[in-house]
């Protein structure tokens, strides 16, 4: 699909509560992620119909306005600007997109995790600096964030996920999903390595 460009001008015509979805669109133009993701091979779906860019970025839109599910993309199937200003070509129903994610699991996080370092890397190219007695030094932050499922069907322990942060900006470098009963510490040496990597 081609590079859309956007023109912003005043007027009386109808405002969408999504508009930031351009940005996020021009940002994923600005990568390989769509042609890395199309050349995995996954089993079971070899031939896809949509392909694997359209169901990641109809994903990354739906994370972006706060919406985790695959049935929130039913709101926006039918809306041109959300395929329009992320570069998707087939908005998948609920069902093509959890199932596609299911096949999925984590065969792209790589990918995903690789393009956005080299997006920081041509948008932001100075995260900040810290002083220190070794010189000018990027900050990494880590940190877990427990998740409280107590008041769920889904028991006490709930989720700690892990993220690692570049920068005095604070970009999201690394995050992980961890079972809530995972000590903060487990595997976070492979962590750090990956978030330095």
């Amino acid at each position: 699909m081609r590079s859309v460009e956007f023109i912003i001008k005043d007027g009386d015509e109808h405002l969408t509560s999504h508009s930031g979805l351009a940005l996020i669109g021009a940002l994923m133009e600005r990568t390989e992620l769509g042609d890395r993701i199309d050349a995995v091979t996954l089993p079971g779906c070899r031939e896809p119909k949509i392909p694997h860019r359209d169901i990641v970025k109809a994903m990354i839109g739906l994370l972006c306005r706060g919406k985790p599910d695959d049935e929130a993309i039913e709101a926006f199937r039918d809306v041109p600007f959300f395929r329009y200003s992320l570069g998707v070509a087939q908005c998948p129903s609920s069902p093509t997109l959890r199932q596609r994610l299911d096949v999925v699991k984590v065969a792209f996080d790589g990918i995903v995790k690789e393009e956005s370092a080299r997006l920081i890397c041509k948008t932001a190219p100075d995260v900040g600096t810290v002083s220190t007695r070794k010189g000018e030094l990027a900050a990494l932050e880590i940190d877990v964030s427990p998740f409280d499922n107590s008041k769920t069907k889904k028991g006490v322990d709930g989720y700690a996920p892990i993220f690692s942060y570049l920068g005095a900006e604070g970009y999201l470098i690394n995050p992980e999903l961890r079972e809530g009963s995972q000590h903060s510490q487990k595997d976070t040496p492979a962590f750090l390595r990956e978030s330095i990597r």
